[in-house]
């Protein structure tokens, strides 16, 4: 039988001040994810009518926007590759600290 494709849905709300960092580390992880074997599909968007106020964990109260990360692999086999990969490590684990809420779905 033939890998099923896996779509991936991530949600961060990031802080207004540290947009322009995300974005810098988002637009890195992405150039070298479509590379990647199995990497059907990757993008993110701004959704640039959601400037909420932050949840009272993110302590300051500052206002965020919400990105939304979608990807599509050949399988989840190539999905767990690129977990591993060094620009995922780095990148995803840096641009988390930038965030008041990560989601993920697949």
């Amino acid at each position: 039988m033939a890998p099923s494709a896996v779509f991936v849905i991530v949600v961060r709300d990031i802080p207004v001040e540290k947009q322009g960092e995300w974005l810098r580390m988002a637009e890195e992880l992405a150039s070298q994810t479509w590379n990647e074997p199995g990497c059907n599909s990757y993008s993110f968007v701004k959704k640039e009518t959601d400037v909420v106020p932050a949840p009272p964990a993110a302590g300051n109260g500052a206002a965020t926007t919400r990105f939304v990360i979608s990807e599509v692999w050949a399988s989840q086999a190539q999905l767990e590759s690129h977990f591993q990969t060094p620009h995922f490590k780095k990148l995803v684990i840096c641009s988390c600290t930038l965030c008041v809420v990560a989601l993920c779905f697949t």
